[in-house]
């Protein structure tokens, strides 16, 4: 009997134990560098060639998959690397396969033209390798984004914009930073970036149209320090004073050691803008009124403005999973060194009559200081679990003086301040599935007190202004097969502003779809839906009647809604990318645009309003053509069609931005020359007309570096040039009985010269780990376990 019991716990016991998973395990490397290899693909069959599941590796390129016993292969791929296979084997108990070393595919990091099958379409991102091309020729992280599709970096600007827009963010590691700190990174340092378009969650929530995220080398230490500097010159002044326009310069610390990421940096940013500013203004009484510039000798808009900017951070990383940093900002800005000046001669004339001519002029100066405190945390509980969370407070304090005077003894002085606290709040928690899916879901919450008052003629006023906003997110993705993958889901927002004692309650729903289907390698097709608030602005609520001129005020609505822009698009991309056409149509029912009103016989008051029944309809596109290993065109284009119907009447145009450059680059010198020919100057419509933003021009420039990429001098030129160009910003205004039209000339631009120099002091290294004996050793004994 004792035997009997005993034999049958024996059998119960295995049969019991073999319903339990085990653990396959295993470690890749870079065959030659011998550096781990993080989020590489492993997916396990049966002996049947039937998809079982799939895992990634870690930091450390470890993976551990749970398994039932039986017989399984592996396919282990990496972008950049030649496929393995581990053949056949049995699993009966926990596993470790060893070390896979996988070979790096010379053809694809060296030999590949830029922008070519070093990029691969994901559902919801793109993924660029930064390969040894890319980055030739390169001396900062912003050089490099240039490389990728649809990223453009705007070297008069200082900007990154993706398919034109320059509502972009740019991270590390999945955590914001200061952008110029980013844009500064060593090229070295890079692995790989991923751009995210239409982003839901925090930053769809937040007004950004794309994120790029720059994933580091996880083995450098030591220490760099950058600085550089941009000097942009008027080759065709009136006055030797406004020979410099504009100068840029930066200065950035990186100390990188174990587990320990520090860095600071300094920058300040000077303006100074010399131009030609006109007005027009017609009444339906027959009235006109033209504001010109007082003589031929000088121009009459002066702006002038100094900025200071102030960055420190660090990252600990507690451990491969878990990272904690923090970021800390201040800008500044001066009073003596941020003014304005406008000076007309204004001519009124009455059915073609004039009747009256005198002088105006009109100055300004602002004073602020804005600074921002941020806490992140990151932590990857396991291959499944990871869990997002920031904490930021910000500041702003902004004074400013408005003086008009002419010559007909008529004044008017205003002086104000704007004051804001802030906070912001996320929390994400993202659980991967084992059958390629996964779960996102996330908690946000704002808070920000507005205080704003305002001095007109010695009449004072004050406005407070409070807004609470929950927010609540929730993404579900799903890898379907090879061919068809989703992502769908939602974000809900609840805003509660409180306008000097009025409160009111908001709702806003942000539905979020994504359907993408890949029937080959060349080509693959994504619809997209989308919803994205906005908020007013501190200008656009702030509820004083500001002076303009004798004719104009503004009075800002503190009772504006949050706007909703519903989107659906068509993502249709070629060649992996290299070709994409985006046909698209957004709509929304309460934009936030500026609006006006003739109050009496001459004067005009602007003020805001949410108004329904706006459009835009057109196709985005993108191509890249890779002439020849050292010489490929890329392209942005956005052409479309746009309206608004308010108040019985409909405002529509149609418009085209484009961004384009033929960029040659020598891998073995290093030398990178471009042209490139930029449309952003942009009719943004409103209610009743549109405004001017942005700019067009031609540029060329040539990069040459010295010392081992260590030294870059860069010269640009500005293409005197009127070909496909607009060269006048401003805005237009056309209700029933008032018409306006503001032009600021900047054909500066045709004039300007570039010069740009920057040096990179770098004491940094990767620290490629070898693989120790003991290790070796505990490799070979696992592996004879069995």
């Amino acid at each position: 009997m004792k035997f009997r019991l005993l034999f049958l716990s024996i059998i119960l016991s295995n049969a019991i134990f073999a319903q339990d998973k085990v653990e396959i395990t295993g470690q890749v490397k870079d065959a030659k560098t011998k550096a781990a290899l993080e989020f590489c693909s492993i997916v396990v069959y049966n002996p049947k060639d039937s998809l079982i599941t799939g895992g990634v590796t870690d930091d450390k390129g470890f993976f551990t998959i749970p398994l039932d016993r039986g017989t399984y292969w592996l396919l282990i791929s990496y972008t950049g690397y030649k496929k393995d296979t581990v053949a056949a084997f049995d699993l009966y108990e926990k596993k470790f396969i060893g070390v896979i070393k996988l070979e790096p595919d010379s053809l694809f990091l060296k030999e590949v033209t830029v922008k070519t099958s070093s990029s691969e379409n994901l559902l919801d991102r793109d993924v660029q390798i930064v390969t040894d091309k890319m980055k030739a020729g390169t001396s900062n992280a912003k050089e490099v984004l240039e490389k990728v599709n649809g990223v453009t970096y705007d070297r008069y600007n200082n900007s990154i914009k993706v398919d034109n827009s320059s509502k972009v963010i740019i991270l590390v590691d999945g955590m914001e930073k200061d952008q110029e700190y980013i844009k500064n990174l060593s090229p070295d340092r890079l692995k790989r970036i991923e751009v995210i378009r239409d982003p839901g969650g925090r930053y769809g929530l937040e007004g950004y149209s794309a994120v790029i995220n720059i994933i580091l080398k996880k083995d450098y230490q030591g220490t760099e320090i950058y600085l550089s500097d941009d000097n942009i010159e008027d080759t065709k002044v009136a006055k030797s004073s406004y020979i410099l326009a504009q100068n840029n310069m930066n200065l950035t610390l990186n100390y990188v050691y174990n587990k320990i990421n520090l860095y600071g940096s300094y920058g300040n940013n000077y303006n100074n803008f010399n131009l030609n500013s006109y007005i027009k203004k017609e009444y339906s009484n027959g009235l006109i009124i033209e504001s010109y510039p007082q003589n031929n000798n000088d121009v009459n808009t002066h702006m002038n403005e100094f900025s200071n900017f102030y960055t420190f951070g660090v990252d600990y990383y507690l451990n491969p999973k878990n990272t904690i940093s923090f970021e800390s900002n201040l800008s500044t800005q001066p009073f003596k060194n941020n003014s304005n000046s406008q000076l007309f001669n204004v001519t009124n004339s009455y059915n073609g009559i004039a009747f009256e001519n005198y002088n105006s002029q009109t100055t300004g100066a602002t004073d602020n200081l804005r600074t921002t405190n941020t806490l992140y945390y990151i932590g990857k509980i396991d291959e499944n679990n990871e869990i997002d969370a920031n904490l930021g407070y910000s500041f702003y304090d902004n004074k400013y003086t408005s003086i008009y005077t002419d010559d007909l003894l008529f004044n008017s002085n205003q002086t104000g301040t704007d004051k804001k606290n802030s906070t912001k709040f996320y929390l994400e928690y993202t659980y991967t599935f084992k059958n390629k899916s996964n779960l996102q879901l996330g908690y946000g919450n704002t808070w920000q007190q507005q205080n704003n008052s305002f001095i007109s003629d010695t009449v004072p006023s004050q406005f407070n202004y409070t807004d609470i906003r929950e927010k609540l997110y929730a993404y579900y993705s799903w890898q379907m097969s090879k061919k068809f993958s989703v992502k769908f889901g939602a974000a809900g927002e609840m805003s509660s502003p409180d306008a000097n004692g009025i409160k009111n309650t908001y709702y806003i729903t942000e539905p979020y779809a994504d359907i993408k289907y890949t029937p080959s390698e060349l080509i693959d097709f994504k619809l997209k839906y989308r919803a994205e608030d906005n908020y007013p602005g501190i200008d656009e609520t702030n509820p004083f009647t500001s002076f303009i001129d004798k004719e104009s005020e503004k009075t800002g609505n503190p009772y504006l809604k949050p706007e909703v822009t519903n989107k659906v698009s068509m993502q249709i991309d070629f060649l992996g990318g290299l070709m994409t056409a985006e046909p698209y149509y957004y709509f929304s029912d309460n934009m936030i645009t500026q609006t006006g009103t003739l109050i009496n016989d001459s004067l005009f008051e602007y003020n805001y309003s949410n108004i329904g029944s706006y459009y835009r309809r057109g196709v985005m596109g993108r191509l890249t053509i890779p002439i020849t290993k050292s010489l490929f065109l890329e392209s942005n284009v956005d052409i479309y069609n746009n309206g608004i119907k308010y108040e019985g009447n409909i405002n529509d145009f149609n418009f085209w931005t484009m961004s384009s450059q033929l960029i040659y680059q020598n891998e073995k010198s290093g030398t990178v020359a471009g042209l490139k020919y930029q449309k952003n100057l942009e009719k943004n419509i409103t209610a009743e007309g549109y405004e001017n933003n942005d700019n067009d021009f031609w540029l060329a420039f040539i990069q040459q570096p010295f010392f081992k990429q260590r030294l870059n001098i860069m010269l640009l030129y500005f293409i005197p040039t009127n070909f496909g160009v607009n060269y006048n910003q401003g805005s237009f205004i056309q209700t029933i009985n008032y018409q306006e039209a503001k032009t600021t000339d900047i054909s500066i631009i045709k004039n300007l010269v570039m010069f740009q120099i920057n040096y990179r002091f770098s004491k940094g290294k990767s620290a490629n780990k070898t693989e120790k004996k003991n290790e070796q050793e505990n490799e070979k004994s696992k592996k004879s376990i069995l």
